[in-house]
């Protein structure tokens, strides 16, 4: 019997149950995990792999990205419910822009409408809350943020870039090629308002060639094979053969489709190395507000996976830095135990003189070693 190449998980987020399975592509030398939800895949990681070894599902390192994915939706949960309870603006921000980042679209355009409710002037607030809607599918919505935003910074092309998405899902080609090129021109190098453009060139053309207002068919397919070649030639992030080949087939008029679908999928996912999983902005956002007096689990599961990532490497600091950064924190959560049995003692017997001076010392010096912790996560 042939041994299966994955395995999966089920782990629940809020009223949600959220399907994770990893597999190993052994014909790439990465691990990829995918959360799904109702049978829709939400989120997709890959991971490099060390190629000097051989890799099964049961392999450590297979493994440690599974669980990686595993602690990180189990630690965000209990991260959004700390941050709701708290006035901060910037957190909320933060959260927000990971849980679009992670696919869960419906509590980041909670987050970032609360963060909205708390700062109404908050920089970027509106277009946070606008690129959420627009993964929604709430276009009208998008658009009223984003140019609310856009009127805030006229000068910032991220804002007109996602007005020009919604306006492509709106099927106004006009004013999407509009508003791409009105960001190249704030951006010249801005590689995804290239690749943007050339598509939308490419799918007005498709769909609508006739269209007055833009310049002949023929024209845009010039200016769209500049753009698509000139954003490969910028980034990594497009898969310059796929591009290649896509452009070929756009010789014959009958190819089109397969044109545009090849175009689509050379805007790809850049795989990560195993060695950074957690060192990042999510590691300390998710940590500075987390319940960690309860939920440790996913803390202690961090560590482990750190000290598996130093066995295996043991000559990177970075991977030491995040294992110093993660101790700390279990000692922070020590600390308020001890706290917690300092002040129980006391309760017992009033009158303990060793207990209450502890106390005290330690209610004191708590303050000093929670700003120490804060800053080192900053």
């Amino acid at each position: 019997m042939e041994e299966k190449n994955s395995f999966s998980s089920h782990i629940k987020f809020g009223k949600r149950k959220l399907l994770v399975q990893t597999e190993y592509d052994a014909a790439h030398q990465v691990v990829r995990v995918t959360v799904a939800d109702s049978g829709q895949v939400i989120d997709s990681r890959e991971y490099l792999v060390d190629p000097s070894a051989e890799q099964d599902p049961k392999d450590p390192q297979v493994r440690q990205c599974h669980d990686l994915v595993l602690a990180d939706l189990e630690l965000l949960y209990s991260t959004i419910k700390n941050v709701q309870a708290t006035p901060d603006a910037d957190a909320h921000a933060r959260l927000g822009t990971l849980l679009l980042d992670k696919g869960l679209i419906e509590e980041a355009v909670e987050i970032f409408s609360a963060l909205l409710s708390l700062d109404a002037e908050y920089e970027n607030g509106h277009y946070l809350l606008g690129r959420a809607l627009f993964k929604k599918g709430d276009y009208e919505g998008a658009l009223s943020h984003l140019e609310t935003a856009v009127e805030k910074t006229p000068d910032y092309p991220d804002v007109l870039l996602w007005i020009s998405r919604v306006h492509r899902e709106r099927g106004n080609f006009t004013q999407a090629i509009q508003r791409a090129r009105t960001s190249l021109e704030i951006n010249p190098e801005y590689h995804q308002a290239l690749y943007d453009l050339g598509l939308y060139l490419i799918e007005s053309v498709q769909s609508d060639p006739k269209n007055t207002e833009l310049p002949p068919p023929i024209e845009r397919v010039k200016e769209a094979r500049t753009c698509l070649l000139q954003a490969a030639k910028s980034s990594e992030a497009y898969d310059r053969e796929g591009l290649g080949a896509a452009l070929e087939l756009l010789e014959n008029r009958d190819q089109w489709e397969q044109a545009i679908e090849k175009i689509k999928k050379a805007n790809r996912i850049k795989a990560v190395d195993t060695r950074s999983l957690v060192l990042d902005g999510e590691f300390y956002l998710r940590f500075m507000f987390a319940d960690l007096h309860k939920e440790h689990r996913s803390l202690d599961n961090y560590i482990r996976i750190l000290e598996k990532s130093i066995n295996q490497h043991p000559n990177y600091p970075d991977v030491r830095l995040s294992l110093g950064t993660a101790f700390l924190i279990r000692c922070w959560h020590y600390y308020g135990k001890a706290l917690e049995e300092y002040r129980e003692a006391v309760k017992i017997n009033p009158n303990f003189h060793k207990a209450k001076k502890n106390l005290k010392l330690l209610e004191n010096d708590g303050r000093g070693f929670l700003l120490l912790l804060r800053a080192i996560l900053k």
